[in-house]
């Protein structure tokens, strides 16, 4: 390629080129940063298996589908178990949504907009987040814009190949996450939508392939999973609770974790309030304005019949009613949503572009700098928080060889796989017991029932010391009759306080 090859190249798509560069960057500057948490340390203890056919094994024990395990085992394989080889893999699909959505935008809108959507989907704090830990929802995102462009392939141009990949990328969709079902019936709903256009027989059968497939693949152990998931919860339902999870969703997509959850930031910033003004206002703006220029925006493009409009009431809407009647969902409506962040940033880019008022437009420019700060406060503050990696490090400085650790956190082991991972050579100095760390489909209930005193009765009857920390943040000092002394180890992610007791 000659120099003016290059030249005219570079000249035609600088703004892609920009793009890339910002979201590799934006994805790995800190990447290994945060400590690992018990979430991820239940992926690794899976992905670490000793084989394929292991991971597989232990993923039909939990309560996912297995594509993400099994890339990730690949993942430690080739960059292997540390807190920036292991998270390489969703870094890599993080950057990767940046050049999808831009394309699908593209597609579906303009390029001008197009590019301002892919520019804030760089600097979303969630996004970010998700494409910095070991776990399947950037992957999911990736997936699903990739999916989503070829179904509109598919649709406008009837070609095989179109519809090939659409039933590898739907099956792959639902391979990584069981949310890929609601999706595709978001798709079916889009056909509907667009009756006469598009209601063609064989665009609906095309939606069953990746079912059908997967039932052939992962059907006997889905199965199992499912049965053995709706038996061990209870089945009531807390719709205030989804709907909070909804709402505070769509509140952490536009200001990140400036103020954690909106239920958790009211909380916080009312008590404040008096003795800080500013804290008040800035929460205000923080909730305020992202949620007009959202709103404001599917009122434009519904009015207009915008055709990105439909598409996002197709896929919101079964997922809203999904969220609102489990319990599995709407509390985790935030992971859940992820894939929507693009749709809701094309929203408020399409309220900005609307906008002829110099003050409206200010508007704008005071979401920009809730959502950059929001960025910032993500992807290099909060991964410098305390963690497990901290209670590891006091544990080696004032542990004794004999000395037993009780954990109460997560299902699965993770806890525990995590802290044996900080603990490094000194882990064979301690006794260690992760109370759910045995958790398998079916005996969540019988996890539950476990008590912190029992546990610790075992324990104490063995070990001269005992160590216990709590990642549900639950514990209270009525649940145990032995005295203790309490060690503050610093605020973790969440903010809360980051204890270990001694016994």
């Amino acid at each position: 390629m000659g120099k003016s090859k290059v030249k005219d190249f570079f000249a035609r798509n600088w703004g892609v080129i920009v793009l890339m560069i910002s979201a590799g960057v934006s994805r790995f500057a800190y990447l290994g940063l945060r400590p690992f948490d018990g979430d991820e340390g239940i992926v690794l203890k899976i992905a670490s298996g000793r084989s394929l056919g292991d991971v597989i094994g232990q993923v039909s024990n939990d309560v996912h589908p297995p594509l993400y395990h099994i890339l990730q085992y690949i993942d430690l394989k080739v960059f292997g178990t540390t807190e920036f080889g292991a998270r390489i893999l969703s870094a890599l699909c993080g950057a990767a949504v940046v050049y999808v959505v831009y394309v699908l935008f593209k597609k579906i809108s303009n390029e001008k907009t197009a590019f301002y959507v892919a520019i804030l989907s760089v600097f979303s704090s969630v996004l970010a987040y998700h494409a910095a830990e070991v776990r399947p929802y950037s992957l999911l995102v990736l997936i699903f814009f990739s999916q989503v462009y070829v179904f509109l392939l598919m649709l406008e141009k009837k070609n095989f190949w179109y519809y090939f990949w659409f039933s590898f990328l739907g099956l792959a969709l639902v391979l990584t996450q069981y949310l890929g079902f609601i999706i595709l019936f978001g798709e079916g709903i889009y056909l509907l939508v667009n009756f006469k256009k598009y209601f063609k027989v064989k665009n609906v059968l095309v939606l069953f392939v990746p079912v059908i497939l997967f039932a052939l693949i992962w059907g006997k152990s889905f199965f199992a999973q499912i049965t053995g998931r709706l038996g061990e919860q209870s089945q009531s339902l807390s719709l205030k609770d989804n709907l909070t999870g909804v709402f505070s969703a769509l509140y952490r997509f536009g200001s990140g974790r400036i103020f954690l959850d909106l239920k958790e930031g009211m909380s916080s910033v009312m008590i404040q309030a008096k003795t800080e003004p500013i804290t008040m206002v800035v929460f205000a703006l923080s909730l305020v304005v992202p949620i007009f220029l959202f709103g404001y925006g599917i009122y434009l493009s519904a009015k207009k019949k915008d055709r990105v409009f439909y598409l996002f009431i197709s896929l919101v809407a079964p997922l809203f009613l999904a969220a609102c009647a489990s319990s599995e969902i709407g509390p985790r409506a935030v992971r859940y949503m992820l894939f929507l962040v693009p749709f809701y940033l094309y929203f408020i880019v399409y309220s900005y572009f609307s906008f002829k008022n110099f003050y409206l437009k200010g508007l704008f420019v005071i979401f920009l700098l809730i959502y950059v700060s929001a960025y910032v406060n993500g992807a290099y503050f909060e991964r410098k928080r305390a963690g497990i990696n901290t209670i590891a490090a006091y544990l080696m400085d004032n542990g004794n060889d004999g000395d037993a650790i009780l954990i109460r956190g997560g299902y699965g082991g993770g806890e525990e796989w995590v802290l044996r991972y900080y603990l490094g050579q000194k882990q064979s100095e301690f006794r260690i017991c992760d109370m759910y760390g045995d958790y398998s489909v079916g005996n969540l209930r019988t996890l539950k029932s476990r008590l912190v005193e029992d546990k610790l009765k075992l324990l104490k009857d063995a070990a001269p010391t005992v160590w216990f920390y709590d990642m549900t943040y639950a514990f209270k000092p009525s649940e145990v009759t032995y005295s203790f002394d309490r060690i503050h180890l610093g605020q973790d992610k969440e903010d809360k306080e980051l204890s270990l007791y001694k016994f």
